[in-house]
């Protein structure tokens, strides 16, 4: 973790076959790095690995990598070769992430402005916290129902408006509860869950202070 954070003279980097993981905050703020090249022994990529590396242009990763890096304003997705950096002024940005991700880590899409629809497939079994967090998606009040986010069958947070909320039925078909989804959600005392369910994410229900009764379908395989 943080093994090159802030090296301001960093510009190329290449990661050998004997690596098979790179650590949270691993490259952070390494403002110069325009290219690294990673190898296909690779199959993780900590959270905010490559944040706020704004002169980064190329990368190459291997076809194992099955999670996302973050990068402050740029999209990186695992079945190209290259960035995208979002257009000055565009908002219409549109990405579907693949269906061989499983994981979409705390904060990857964070602040990415202009991502304005987003696809989740049936892969992913967790959402980390605030992983679409200011997006355009995010930020669209038209896409929240009734104070909830839900992005494809996936549950991703609640907002202001639910928090006087008492008793809530999920929406039927939602296979995910993203990470902090309820957090401190003081006023929910009942919730309900369709046998849609498959994953509640870590702090779902963190600081719900008067939360009394919550029914967990059979078909949850992990909390």
């Amino acid at each position: 973790e943080r093994a090159f954070s802030n090296c301001k003279s960093l510009t190329n980097v290449t990661i050998g076959n004997s690596v098979t993981s790179i650590g949270d905050d691993a490259f952070y703020y390494c403002e110069n790095l325009t290219s690294i090249t990673i190898s296909n022994s690779v199959t993780s990529i900590g959270r905010y690995a490559f944040e706020k590396c704004t002169s980064l242009v190329t990368i190459e990763v291997s076809k194992n990598n099955k999670d996302y890096a973050s990068f402050d304003g740029v999209l990186f997705c695992k079945n190209k070769t290259k960035l995208i950096k979002y257009p000055a002024g565009k908002t219409d940005r549109t990405y579907e992430i693949p269906d061989s991700v499983t994981n979409i880590g705390i904060g990857t899409f964070e602040d990415c402005l202009n991502l304005a629809s987003i696809t989740i497939p049936n892969s992913v079994k967790s959402i980390g916290y605030e992983a679409f967090y200011n997006t355009a998606c995010y930020n669209n009040e038209s896409n929240w129902e009734k104070g909830v986010l839900y992005i494809s069958n996936c549950l991703i947070d609640t907002n202001d408006d639910f928090k006087s909320t008492n008793d809530y039925t999920i929406k039927y078909g939602t296979k995910v509860i993203a990470s902090s989804a309820f957090f401190d959600c003081a006023s929910l005392k009942n919730i309900i869950m369709p046998n849609s369910v498959i994953i509640i994410g870590d702090y779902a229900f963190y600081r719900c202070k008067s939360l009394m009764s919550i029914i967990i379908p059979n078909s949850v395989k992990n909390i």
